[in-house]
């Protein structure tokens, strides 16, 4: 899980920041406070504002807009395109398809709704928060480490 957060400071505070400083960006809101999140869809909307204003513009508007969805299907609809886009660039990195970050991230939707319903804004729905989030990612790393061996290093 330590590597999850070298990972987020990394990205946010150093990388995107040096662009940002090269290009003259000003506005360099990159995150907001994820670790105050009491339930995942805060953490969602919080931890990749780059992304989440893409989605949310691209997909979420587009769906209610010309798609005519109504704003759970188009919340439904930009959950399961940022799902696949995210097992697509981990298939393009480790050159592995195996779908268990989508499944993961799609088992999230009952956690959303029973956050949004019970843990919002409560100290044990950021305690949750950080739990699941924890044993989330320490799963998806050790199933994807476990597929990867599997598959690239067999001793035949």
């Amino acid at each position: 899980a330590l590597w999850c957060l070298v990972f987020f400071y990394l990205l946010f505070d150093c990388i995107c920041n040096a662009y940002a400083e090269m290009t003259c960006f000003a506005d360099r809101e990159f995150y907001d406070d994820w670790w105050n999140a009491t339930d995942l869809s805060q953490f969602n909307r919080r931890w990749n504002k780059l992304v989440h204003m893409f989605l949310h513009r691209h997909v979420y508007l587009e769906c209610l807009n010309i798609y005519k969805m109504n704003t759970y299907n188009s919340m439904m609809m930009t959950f399961f395109v940022s799902a696949i886009l995210h097992e697509l660039g981990l298939c393009l990195l480790i050159k592995l398809f195996r779908p268990w970050m989508s499944i993961l991230m799609i088992s999230q939707i009952p956690l959303i709704s029973f956050g949004k319903k019970f843990l919002r804004n409560t100290t044990f729905g950021n305690i949750f928060f950080w739990a699941s989030t924890l044993t989330g990612n320490c799963f998806i790393f050790i199933l994807y480490n476990r597929e990867y061996i599997s598959e690239f290093n067999r001793l035949d």
